[in-house]
């Protein structure tokens, strides 16, 4: 069905999907998102409800260090719970660097696992999409990774 243009524009969605050799999180923010991952609710709403364990410790995940240059968050801490959490699924956790601008499509990666382990077959029900996201922690346009036509 997809993800409707207020549930982007009001829910800070939680997209999971498969690039070309990773596993990608994206948190929306409550912005626009391209239709090919608005496209991914069912899969997504799915995986959020699995009770899965982490296949990575606290020590084997790499967060941004420039998270304070990039974001006006005072609890730094609490803000990175979710990300932690999919890192240590072994998900690439990105987030919106601009919250409340609904059409900026600018993002950047929030937490990885350090050892980019390739886990393309650990979760089954994840699309792949023939797209690839930065691996490094330079902020990036989603609309110039995924290209609609």
């Amino acid at each position: 069905m997809a993800y409707s243009q207020i549930e982007q524009e009001t829910l800070d969605l939680d997209i999971f999907f498969k690039d070309s050799n990773k596993y990608v999180h994206i948190a929306t923010g409550g912005g626009q998102i391209p239709n090919t991952l608005a496209s991914l609710d069912i899969s997504s709403e799915e995986f959020k409800e699995l009770n899965l364990e982490s296949l990575y410790g606290e020590n084997e995940i790499d967060i941004n260090p420039t998270l304070s240059d990039i974001l006006n968050i005072e609890n730094l801490e609490s803000y990175l719970v979710d990300f932690i959490k999919y890192a240590k699924l072994g998900f690439y956790s990105y987030d919106k660097t601009n919250i409340g601008d609904f059409k900026n499509q600018n993002f950047h990666l929030v937490a990885k696992p350090k050892n980019g382990k390739k886990l393309l077959e650990l979760y089954n029900e994840i699309e792949k999409l023939n797209v690839k996201f930065p691996e490094n922690f330079q902020p990036f346009n989603l609309q110039e990774i995924i290209s609609e036509k």
